[in-house]
């Protein structure tokens, strides 16, 4: 009587391994054949049963790693997707000047010139300035100047506070008041302000993570 091989088992290893050159398919191929493997291994006195076992290990591994990334992934064009919620496309040129160095703290000026403010207008994210939100929007640009000086990198800023008037549009999105483990945020902890100049046509755009 020929004698019954357990062939999956191994070739469910082989498969597990070749899933970390590959994007993950083949470690869920792996694991399915891997698993039969180890099932098929109980009838057969543990043949293969190694192979089987390692190769379950393998695409789980795998397949941890790839979902991790995918995640990480998420999350990073969601937070990129939040930072330019305010700016829409049309512009004809930008100027972007990104904290480099930053990751928890971090200090971000970018500045995006239009033909028509009707393409920020009609964004529906902007409000008019009036003349009671000239000195709280001043404040905000204020405090990114200092965090710019702090950061020897005045260079990058050029922006004039003396621009912001009543009729101009801005936007500014704050953590202010919200929990932080014992503590709330303050005004200046984080926050992103758009503000855009209707004499230049101009959006100007400072984010600041302290």
């Amino acid at each position: 009587m020929k004698e019954e091989k357990n062939e999956i088992a191994i070739i469910g290893f082989v498969f597990s391994l070749i899933g970390y050159i590959t994007i993950g398919v083949s470690s869920i191929i792996g694991l399915i054949l891997s698993i039969i493997g180890l099932r098929k291994s109980k009838r057969l006195d543990n043949k293969n049963k190694a192979f089987a076992v390692a190769g379950i290990v393998l695409s789980i591994v795998r397949l941890i790693i790839v979902i991790v990334l995918i995640v990480l992934f998420v999350l990073l064009v969601g937070f990129s997707q939040a930072n330019i919620v305010g700016i829409p496309k049309g512009y004809i040129k930008k100027y972007e000047y990104y904290d480099k160095d930053g990751f928890q703290d971090y200090t971000d000026y970018a500045k995006y010139v239009y033909t028509d403010k009707n393409i920020v207008i009609k964004s529906g994210n902007y409000k008019i300035v009036t003349k009671d939100d000239v000195e709280n929007i001043k404040g905000y640009f204020n405090n990114t100047r200092s965090w710019m000086s702090e950061l020897s990198r005045l260079d990058e800023y050029d922006f004039d506070e003396n621009i912001i008037n009543e009729g101009d549009y801005v936007m500014i999105i704050t953590k202010e008041g919200q929990k932080i483990g014992n503590s709330k945020y303050k005004k200046y902890d984080n926050y992103s302000v758009y503000f855009y100049d209707v004499e230049t046509n101009t959006l100007y755009y400072i984010h600041s993570n302290i």
